[in-house]
């Protein structure tokens, strides 16, 4: 009898141990959603493309001098393609800076954010932005520098389909 009560005990851990996970799960998923909507709302999607557009600025210079004999015609098609990969990449450098916003705000307050600046959850948006923004840069800056590898791979192959030759 004292092992099937020490059985059940263990079973209703166990389930209780994996409703926890579920709940977390799904207030993760939310949060993320949340996060994600509040950021189209604010800008941060458009800020982080102007930020790739800057990115994209102190590339060029070093495709210039890796390709010194590269044409200016040539180097305005790489910048394009560049343009759009750098585009491309944007919604996962703003996804990667999720986490730093669910941190410091709740799915309520981030709702509350995008539904409208005004309320006390705008105004904590206001007062937290600098020190989310510098967190958030840090976390984009390492997602781009990851994935500047991949991009400049990419590019060298839609400028080889263009009969470029590039050494990027």
């Amino acid at each position: 009898m004292k092992n099937y009560k020490v059985s059940i005990s263990i079973l209703l851990l166990m389930f209780s141990f994996s409703n926890i996970s579920l709940i977390h799960q799904a207030f993760a998923d939310e949060a993320e959603d949340a996060a994600m909507e509040m950021m189209e709302a604010t800008g941060a999607v458009k800020a982080t493309q102007q930020v790739m557009g800057i990115l994209m600025q102190s590339i060029l210079p070093l495709l210039k001098q890796a390709n010194p004999d590269t044409s200016e015609d040539n180097l305005n098609v790489m910048a394009e393609e560049l343009i759009v990969l750098l585009n491309e990449e944007a919604p996962n450098m703003v996804r990667a800076s999720v986490p730093v916003y669910a941190k410091y705000l709740t799915v309520e307050d981030m709702k509350s954010i995008t539904a409208f600046y005004k309320t006390p959850s705008g105004q904590k948006m206001v007062s937290l932005m600098p020190q989310i923004m510098q967190e958030a840069s840090v976390v984009g800056q390492k997602h781009a520098e990851k994935a500047l590898p991949k991009i400049l791979i990419k590019l060298k192959q839609r400028m080889k389909e263009r009969g470029i030759s590039i050494n990027a």
